[in-house]
């Protein structure tokens, strides 16, 4: 009786201890609703607010975003997916009027001026006492001068140009010096090749039907420096169907590229010279690859940020001074720590080297510098070390 008498009561514990379970899960999953709602509203807004705000600086960095893609050649989509058509739109043709605005930009027929020092970049009395702290590198003299730090995994030298960039290797007999360029948001390599006839284009082995790296066409030539060129058609096998137009010792390899886009060349003079792509060939012309931006004509800057080249990328630019001595610039990009460079700061890069002519090249995955037998740059794929199969590629012998 006694425990029969307490059956009601319990029963009566039991549905309210329910029914509080039942209201504390509802209240618990109406709070996660209300949460989820909230951080979808938040980001309609954010989203809303990026995109089609007028506002700097959100503005640029929604161009950023599209200029980006867009310079991709397998990522396009990224802009159009995320983004109206018409901003998107806009964005593009404020892009192609920039490539237009370089029409007409070309270098005038340039003087030399004596050749430098391979040795010219560095402070004297400081290459003398890193050179007595390592003789070894002069044992042979310093016509033989020979140190080679450059590659991935090795810590360059306790050496550094006049204007501050670390010195990786250098290389006396053949005229080379290479440098460690680090900004803030991207890192990469500048050569300093200092016999322009020794630069040259060079084709890959069974151009038309596929590519090589950078690092088999340079051992193709007998090549100590190897830098992209041309762009290719990623639709057709890797490095086949080259883009724009190309000539490799004096042969042309497909065709000019359209209105807007510049061509770089080199000359029987040994110079190179930026001139409109859709053109013939200089009749002196030996070498050459079209791409864009112009980045430096005749001494002067023809990219700003103004200008729509505002795209963070991996990047590989060619250039010279007025002593003759070629610029091949390779910048990483799409890593933590190496997010790329824009046109303009890699113009600024090279402007500040001395350069007087030079011009971007093919970027992106296609990015890589190879020296003396290893890739002295990372690929923006790392699953790539060796770089994309290639088309054609700069040489230095």
């Amino acid at each position: 009786m006694g425990d029969g008498s307490c059956l009601p009561h319990t029963s009566s514990v039991s549905k309210a201890d329910s029914f509080s379970s039942r209201r504390s899960h509802g209240v618990r999953s109406l709070k996660v609703l209300v949460l989820c709602l909230s951080l979808l509203l938040i980001l309609e807004c954010t989203y809303c607010l990026a995109v089609f705000t007028d506002l700097t600086p959100l503005s640029e960095l929604r161009d950023l975003y599209i200029e980006t893609a867009l310079g991709t050649m397998n990522h396009k989509w990224l802009a159009t997916a995320l983004i109206p058509g018409d901003i998107v739109q806009t964005v593009y043709e404020e892009m192609e009027a920039a490539r237009k605005a370089q029409i007409g930009q070309n270098s005038s027929d340039w003087e030399l001026e004596s050749a430098g020092s391979i040795f010219s970049e560095l402070d004297e009395a400081e290459l003398r006492a890193w050179a007595e702290a390592h003789p070894e590198t002069i044992e042979n003299g310093w016509d033989d001068f020979y140190v080679n730090q450059a590659g991935l995994n090795d810590a360059g030298l306790e050496l550094y140009t006049k204007l501050g960039d670390q010195v990786l290797a250098i290389d006396a007999a053949n005229g080379l010096l290479v440098v460690r360029i680090r900004e803030e948001k991207f890192r990469g390599v500048l050569v300093f090749a200092k016999d322009p006839s020794r630069l040259s284009c060079a084709a890959a082995e069974q151009w038309g039907v596929a590519g090589q790296t950078a690092g088999e066409i340079a051992a193709n030539h007998g090549a100590l420096v190897a830098l992209t060129a041309s762009g290719f058609n990623d639709s057709a096998p890797e490095g086949a169907e080259q883009t724009g137009a190309a000539m490799c010792g004096g042969r042309v390899y497909g065709s000019h590229l359209r209105e807007g886009y510049k061509r770089l060349e080199k000359r029987s003079d040994n110079k190179l010279y930026v001139v409109d792509a859709p053109g013939e060939f200089h009749p002196d012309c030996t070498d050459a690859a079209e791409w864009t931006p112009a980045l430096i004509v005749d001494g002067e800057v023809v990219v700003t940020k103004e200008d729509h080249y505002n795209a963070r990328n991996p990047r590989s630019c060619l250039g010279q001074r007025a002593d003759g001595t070629v610029l091949m610039l390779c910048i990483e990009g799409r890593y933590f720590d190496s997010l790329g460079a824009t046109a303009p700061e890699c113009a600024e890069i090279l402007a500040r080297y001395g350069a007087v002519q030079a011009m971007n090249l093919d970027g992106g995955t296609s990015a890589i510098l190879w020296y003396q037998g290893e890739y002295i740059t990372r690929c923006s794929d790392p699953d790539r070390p060796e770089g994309r199969l290639l088309p054609n590629a700069w040489i230095y012998k």
